[in-house]
């Protein structure tokens, strides 16, 4: 239930997703301070675009995934860097308020689109 000592216990989080949303696993990692190695599928570019020369790599590249994860794991230094910079982007992008913000602009862009007209709410009316 308690995943922190794990991840804590982590040199390196690997995450080799052929098709993917937006990772809660990297999340995670990057929350408690885990540099990421990851493939470039699905939502994970955006969590790692800040560095994506040093940990994102092309699907199904296993060579670029393999120089990914050695360059990250003979470096200490790159490793805390982006470490640290993983859970600084975490704690800035992914807050309760900002969940919280986004869905009330959301809503209140469904209600002013719809308001009047009689029309159910779909997700045609929102784009």
């Amino acid at each position: 239930h308690d995943l922190g000592p794990i991840y804590r216990g982590l040199d390196l989080y690997v995450h080799s997703s052929r098709a993917e949303g937006l990772p809660n696993a990297v999340l995670e990692a990057m929350a408690y301070g885990v540099p990421v190695v990851a493939t470039s599928a699905g939502g994970t570019g955006e969590l790692l675009a800040e560095h994506a020369g040093d940990c994102l790599v092309p699907l199904e590249n296993a060579g670029a995934l393999t120089q990914a994860m050695l360059r990250m794991l003979k470096d200490e230094t790159l490793r805390s860097q982006r470490g640290l910079a993983g859970q600084k982007s975490v704690a800035a992008g992914f807050t309760v308020s900002r969940m919280v913000a986004e869905h009330e602009s959301l809503y209140l862009k469904l209600v002013r689109k719809t308001a009047g007209t009689g029309e159910p709410v779909t997700p045609a009316a929102v784009l």
